[in-house]
């Protein structure tokens, strides 16, 4: 977030802001949001002005309509590409990354995470002196790591991150350039909990900030000691010597992110519950007054700040305002917070774990409070194509782990309570109200017993778990609901359901239901198996050892049942990860081996296609990011598939309608765009 002219710039990753289309960039007019310049196509991590010059960095490669890699420049009028930013070594793992700008006298400086800018070799740091690039040494990081901030202090450059190294001597940290070669601070900056792997090793104390505040370098971040000083988050360097700032922050992440100078002044802004020893929520001032100008702190963590003739503004991701409608900008008039409009969020869906669909109507349940600047939400949510919508009140807490749909009514199950309603760890929401479908319950333990898996199919409810019996019903470990009463499966499952993912483990096709489940047996050699109900009887289709091999989900496609999961064989049969079962025998899918360079967690179907997801960048040969898709006699990728940090995405569940398939879990971008931890896949 950065002051630009009259206007406030903040950069992200959304997709509109207060409403307006905006794609990772948008500008603050001091009354409306507006799309800046065509935005980028990825994250915006970085902004820096100098005169008219705004510049960008994060990991994208366009700016408006012309390509860059990961860095631009808007000159006021248009975009310019001023070199690409490129590579990263094997101990720096994922996606290059311009994580720090700072404009100087002739040039501007660029820091991260990157080996390359327009061809000119360079380890995370570079200067740009207005025609050419130029490296600065053997750069900093050379083992690993990354550069997160930057400061020019007593005519030297300093340069702070997550690093041991810098012209390949030992700097920990923090580090300055005096032109000719890269100095340590002392002993450096260390200890924090954030943490990477360097050279095989742990290493820790990331600084995340830096700011020069009454003649000191102040330096901010998640460590514990500066020099041989004990500190906590906050630590000031004199050129000479470390010295410590009170008492530091606390709180349960213990960090802080930007500081913003104002005047005498110094913001510091972060996730913290205590500066200096007093209740500081995330937000805090130095030096330090007995009355704070700031007297009520945001709700949530604060990852970025500007401050300008209008205020303070700050910026996070879910919902910073203490107001009725939260917003991820915020700005604070010296009395209160306001939202700027919806903030600039655009779906930060936090840790959604399953999802369903049915007709126009899917359904999410996880660990979430705010859907895309809706009204808040409580760990589910409703999506009808346009719009998010709320379910009353929601369900405050506990674990959401498994759901259903069948139109307007919502299944959800887990350990959790609505007491309210009688509701404990099974909920149906009937489109108006929560209401309760009885009293799962485990004779064994005396105590609610748990739903791991729903499953809605032939006009009736399946639920599977922990338990003994459901609303007075003797069921072991499934039953099913008719939409007025509950009856057991036969004599049930022997075993507890417990998925190994939260991936769909029961499906019901043609008047059967197969689910994933173990077999009685002994630990040393647990047994694993596919069993099916045929409405009269049980039967194990298939059984397989799971030390050997774990089957994490199945769909049914083309009166197919299909599992899939990390195995190299599946019920005696050579298979690769998936296989199939045609109601005689199973066999292997197409004449490919399927194959993964990664882990695979979860299989849909529509009635078109077949679809895996997973850590993955292949699969059966094709390159395919996380998703891809069979038709029955080919694997094919979805477009640029899903990703996050770059990387691989980690998908959690999916559920799919007659042409569309939605899919959950860890990811931030679905084909290139913008898609935070949910996706769509039209066909």
């Amino acid at each position: 977030m950065v002051a630009y002219g009259s206007d406030i710039i903040v950069g992200g990753h959304f997709v509109s802001a207060g409403g307006v289309a905006a794609t990772n960039l948008a500008r603050w007019d001091g009354t409306n949001w507006h799309q800046f310049a065509g935005g980028v196509n990825g994250y915006v991590l970085s902004l820096a002005v100098s005169g008219t010059n705004l510049y960008v960095g994060g990991l994208f490669g366009r700016a408006g309509t012309i390509a860059a890699g990961n860095l631009a420049v808007w000159n006021g009028t248009a975009w310019r590409n001023i070199g690409d930013v490129s590579g990263t070594d094997e101990n720096s793992p994922g996606a290059p990354l311009v994580l720090a700008i700072l404009p100087a006298t002739n040039g501007i400086y660029v820091a991260g995470r990157f080996l390359e800018i327009n061809g000119v070799a360079t380890t995370n740091a570079a200067f740009w002196d207005g025609d050419q690039w130029h490296a600065l040494g053997s750069g900093v990081a050379n083992e690993g790591g990354e550069i997160r901030s930057l400061a020019m202090y007593r005519g030297h450059l300093y340069a702070g991150g997550i690093f041991r190294d810098a012209n390949r001597l030992p700097r920990s940290n923090i580090a300055q350039w005096n032109g000719q070669e890269w100095l340590p601070l002392r002993e450096g900056i260390a200890e924090g909990d954030d943490a990477i792997v360097i050279m095989g090793e742990t290493h820790s104390g990331a600084v995340n900030t830096l700011s020069v505040h009454r003649k000191k370098l102040i330096v901010g971040g998640n460590f514990f000691q500066a020099g041989h000083r004990r500190v906590s988050g906050l630590a000031a360097w004199t050129g000479r010597r470390w010295v410590r700032i009170g008492r530091g922050v606390s709180g349960s992440s213990r960090t802080i992110n930007h500081f913003e100078p104002d005047g005498k002044k110094l913001f510091v802004c972060g996730g913290f519950d205590r500066f200096n020893g007093k209740r500081r929520t995330h937000l805090a001032l130095w030096p330090f007054s007995g009355r704070p100008e700031v007297r009520r702190g945001p709700q949530a963590g604060v990852t970025a700040m500007a401050i300008t003739e209008r205020g303070l503004f700050i910026g996070g991701e879910h919902g910073l305002a203490d107001e009725t409608r939260p917003a991820n900008v915020a700005r604070w008039d010296g009395q209160r917070w306001h939202g700027l409009g919806e903030g600039s969020g655009s779906a930060p869906l936090k840790f959604p774990y399953t999802v369903a669909a049915s007709g126009s109507n899917v359904f999410v349940a996880g660990q979430f409070v705010n859907i895309a600047g809706t009204n808040r939400v409580e760990r589910v949510a409703r999506w009808d194509g346009q719009t998010w919508h709320r379910l009353a009140d929601g369900i405050p807490g506990g674990d959401l782990r498994s759901s259903a749909a069948d139109g307007s009514n919502f299944f959800v199950g887990g350990f959790f309570s609505l007491s309210e309603a009688g509701i404990t760890n099974l909920a149906r929401w009937d489109g108006l109200r929560w209401r309760s479908l009885g009293n799962v319950f485990n004779e064994n333990y005396l105590f609610p017993g748990d739903i791991a898996s729903l499953a809605f199919g032939g006009g009736r409810l399946f639920a599977a778990g922990h338990f003994t019996s459901i609303d007075g019903v003797p069921a072991k470990n499934i039953a099913c609901w008719d939409g007025t009463n509950w009856s057991a499966l036969g004599d049930g499952l022997p075993m507890p359901v417990q998925p190994q993912s939260l991936a769909d483990v029961m499906v019901y096709h043609a008047g059967s239901l197969y689910i994933l489940a173990d077999l009685p047996g002994p630990i040393s050699n647990p047994q694993a198996a596919v069993w099916q109900w045929d409405g009269l009887n049980w039967s194990v289709l298939a059984q397989y050892p799971r030390y050997f091999g774990v089957a994490k989900s199945l769909a049914v496609f083309r009166n197919e049942l299909y599992v899939a999961g990390v195995f190299s064989e599946f019920a005696g049969v050579p298979a690769e990860n998936i296989a199939k079962w045609n109601a005689t025998n199973w066999t292997a899918v197409g004449s490919v081996a399927t194959t993964a360079d990664g882990m695979i967690t979860l299989i849909t179907a529509t009635p078109n296609g077949l679809y895996l997801a997973g850590e993955f960048s292949t699969f059966a040969g094709v390159p395919a990011q996380s998703v891809i898709r069979w038709d029955g006699a080919s694997w094919s990728a979805l477009g640029g598939g899903l990703r996050v940090h770059g990387s691989y995405a980690n998908p959690f569940d999916a559920a799919t309608t007659e042409s569309s398939v939605f899919f959950v879990g860890g990811l931030d971008t679905a084909d290139g765009k913008p898609s935070q931890n949910i996706a769509e896949w039209r066909e």
